[in-house]
């Protein structure tokens, strides 16, 4: 019996073979899954087998959070998936919108090897799942339960010095633009707002360049986690 895990020979090309653990039986189309690492080569097999692992497990997890998460989880879940058909996640009437090649082979995508149907990747190739409404002035509190894994060793005046400058990053945000907004919305119009303000701070010479730096340092970390 081979070893699941591994890769195995057959027919003279490389697979590897993955049992799906329990908790994603729900996701996965079939309990067991062979893919193909497309080499003859045991070492060249070796080397892609962590990787190919490792995105199941990921997008496993993606259809989990999209199944059983709230309207954020979801649509970050939705988005990652997407992201893993090779694929941007797009609205419903975007996807509507379509060239119809394009369209179908977002349709196509979302099959399992038997034809099936696959609800979280057909939600989030097809726009199912709706955009959350996110406010920038919620963003730090987000973000903060996010990274509570990241940040569950930190003390109480440690979480105060992680908090703080984001606080006041999404603040100046705010600022710029002139009104709190959907996070979903914030787009490279929104950052060069962000930046205008910070030129016009620094021409008075009481700020200096690497406050405005760590602004949109803060700023940037928080929406690549949104």
């Amino acid at each position: 019996m081979c070893d699941v895990g591994q890769p195995h020979l057959t027919r003279q090309t490389y697979y590897l073979k993955r049992r799906v653990p329990a908790r994603f039986a729900e996701v996965a189309p079939r309990p067991v899954i062979w893919h193909s690492l497309k080499t003859d080569s045991r070492a060249i097999a070796l080397s892609k087998v962590e990787r190919v692992r490792a995105g199941y497990l990921d997008g496993w997890e993606a259809r989990l959070a999209g199944r059983d998460g709230d309207a954020e989880a979801r649509f970050r879940a939705a988005r990652d998936l997407a992201a893993r058909q090779g694929y941007a996640f797009l609205s419903a009437d975007s996807v509507a919108n379509l060239e119809l090649i394009d369209l179908l082979r977002r349709v196509e995508a979302t099959q399992a090897p038997s034809n099936d149907v696959q609800p979280e990747v057909a939600e989030a190739l097809l726009g199912g799942v709706e955009e959350p409404g996110l406010m920038l002035s919620g963003l730090v509190a987000h973000t903060e339960d996010i990274a509570s894994h990241d940040n569950r060793f930190k003390s109480a005046q440690q979480m105060r010095l992680w908090r703080n400058p984001r606080i006041r990053a999404v603040r100046n945000l705010i600022e710029a633009i002139g009104e709190d907004r959907r996070v979903v919305d914030v787009t490279a119009v929104e950052a060069l707002q962000h930046r205008r303000l910070w030129q016009d701070r620094l021409k008075s010479g009481k700020l200096k360049v690497a406050s405005a730096n760590k602004d949109f340092h803060y700023i940037a970390g928080m929406l690549r986690r949104f």
